[in-house]
């Protein structure tokens, strides 16, 4: 028997003024589950976190944690946000800077007038889980980033909350940190089995922590699926081109079998076979744009044995490279003028002007109306 969602978010609107920030939103956060709302600044996500942190009123739909409604626009019920059995932590963390670490992460036990004893052995035990232990009389102005971020953490988790909040707690890190507590952060959402409602803009940060992700644009989600499902087969542009990188080709296609041959614009006849499950009911003739990702690309040597007359190869120079480490960025142009970016390993660098075959693997493409 599948269990009852922690949270469940019913057709939330949020105006501001003429501005519609939230436009019927809904999902549903399952026990144990880490679910993301991942957009670009101004789509709506941390609007949506705050209505259901009870920071905000919704202008319409419900909000129900555990099965109870906390908040609804119809009947005007409005749980305060100390009540609504949630932690939080902000982007800012808001440690107060006057308070120890045992009493920032005490203080959601003092609101709820718990015993001295009882409060002092709970933020212990929470502070041993963060890896804080020991640290619990030093100063929050004496802490490095990494530990106010795990003092912000305990604090939210100190009362043994529903549901865990967290309002792009990365963004304030150095990279090489925000990788590490990345880890952190699942590794204590998986030790306490918390369901979590998680808003970011990092695409790195959502893949990595995700069970399911919500892809917000504008104000609605575009697409919601696990993070290999709105990845690898994206339900809009927007999301098809937001996260990561798209490489993209225009031509006509015809059908062949089970299978589209796109015949690129502009490239002497080079051509992509590509799945007609993709965009099924295409009468030949009929131009699509096929996107790919980076990845789904190789560069080889035109006299490694590729042959240019069949599908899925192309022609290409190297207009520039770009070093990132674990990876070479490749600028490529085609014969036709085309622009396109792809990766290659970093000890097999080819220089600039090199004329190389593109193998494009079109098995996870997707196919668009041109």
């Amino acid at each position: 028997m599948s269990q009852s969602p922690v949270l469940e978010v019913r057709g939330l609107e949020k105006r501001f003024g003429q501005t519609l920030a939230v436009n019927g939103v809904s999902f549903a956060v399952q026990p144990g589950e880490v679910f993301t709302l991942l957009g670009p600044s101004g789509c709506g996500k941390s609007t949506t976190l705050r209505l259901v942190a009870g920071l905000e009123r919704p202008d319409a739909g419900d909000v129900l944690l555990n099965g109870e409604l906390i908040s609804s626009a119809a009947t005007g019920q409005h749980l305060p946000p100390e009540r609504r059995h949630m932690g939080m932590v902000f982007q800012s963390y808001a440690i107060w800077p006057h308070m120890t670490v045992l009493d920032n992460v005490r203080f959601p036990l003092r609101m709820r007038r718990a015993g001295a004893s009882e409060s002092r052995k709970r933020v212990l035990d929470i502070l041993d889980v963060v890896g804080l232990t020991g640290l619990e009389s030093r100063a929050a102005t004496q802490l490095s980033g990494g530990q106010q971020q795990r003092v912000a953490l305990a604090r939210a988790l100190v009362h043994e909350p529903a549901l865990l909040l967290l309002d792009e707690p990365l963004s304030n890190l150095d990279a090489k940190l925000r990788e590490h507590m990345r880890s952190e952060i699942k590794r204590l959402q998986r030790r306490l089995g918390i369901a979590v409602l998680f808003v970011t803009h990092d695409q790195s940060e959502a893949m990595t922590l995700s069970d399911r992700v919500a892809v917000m644009n504008l104000g609605v989600v575009e697409q919601l699926g696990t993070p290999r499902e709105v990845y690898a087969h994206p339900a809009s542009e927007f999301v098809r081109d937001f996260l990561g990188r798209a490489v993209l080709f225009e031509g006509s296609v015809r059908r062949d079998a089970d299978d589209y041959v796109l015949t690129l614009d502009g490239e002497a006849g080079a051509r992509l076979r590509v799945g007609s499950a993709a965009l099924p009911g295409l009468a030949d003739g009929t131009r699509v744009v096929v996107g790919t990702r980076p990845e789904d690309a190789r560069l080889l040597p035109l006299d490694a044995g590729v042959s240019l007359e069949e599908p899925n190869r192309l022609r290409v120079c190297v207009a520039e490279t770009a070093f990132l480490g674990e990876r070479i960025e490749y600028t490529l142009r085609t014969p036709g003028g085309k622009t396109l970016v792809v990766f290659g390993a970093r000890h097999e660098e080819h220089p600039p002007g090199t004329e190389l075959a593109l193998v494009v693997d079109t098995a996870e493409a997707s196919l668009w109306p041109a």
